[in-house]
């Protein structure tokens, strides 16, 4: 089962990334744009995991999530993954006072780690993917609006993704709600 673990958006900042898209859209083409229902911000990618490792994986989500406060953040500037000289992924950065949310990742990675997920090697880009685009392209991205709107992330989730023709299918296997920790 292809799954990943992530903070879910509320549904006005979601609607504040759609917007930006759409002004996007109008600039960039080739884009295939993630859907409003599927923006979140993705903790760790785990890939294929075999059922018998479900219970673990959200065991430690779990105790994660009980030692952290619900997240304050803020929407930050656009950008373009791996630049904008050559761009595949479009984005909308999240600023984050205090690194508490660089915090988590890396508590979240080291529980992970001890169940055999290896660490990422990349240092963690806080970023709510936009859109992929099909061939690599040069782009220039237009003014983002809704920089420093707040966005307020209270719970992990377990995702399952199912991939289909029109684009995938994302399920929640569980979900964690940050506590009173840390």
């Amino acid at each position: 089962m292809r799954t990943f673990l992530a903070l879910p958006l509320e549904s006005t900042v979601r609607r504040e990334l759609v917007r930006y898209q759409e002004v996007c859209a109008k600039m960039i083409t080739s884009v295939k744009w993630v859907e409003e229902e599927n923006l979140h911000l993705t903790l760790k990618f785990l890939g294929e995991v075999p059922q018998e490792q479900l219970t673990r994986i959200k065991s430690a989500a779990g105790k994660v999530a009980a030692a952290f406060p619900a997240l304050n953040l803020s929407l930050g500037r656009p950008g373009a993954f791996p630049n904008f000289g050559r761009a595949r992924v479009l984005w909308v950065g999240l600023a984050d006072q205090g690194d508490k949310l660089r915090l988590l990742v890396r508590q979240l990675e080291e529980e992970l780690a001890l169940l055999g997920f290896p660490r990422e090697e990349k240092e963690f880009v806080a970023h709510l993917t936009l859109g992929r685009l099909r061939e690599p392209a040069r782009v220039v991205l237009p003014p983002f609006s809704g920089e420093g709107m707040p966005v307020r992330m209270s719970k992990i989730v377990f995702y399952r993704s199912i991939l289909t023709p029109r684009g995938p299918l994302y399920q929640a296997l569980s979900e964690f709600e940050l506590s009173k920790g840390v």
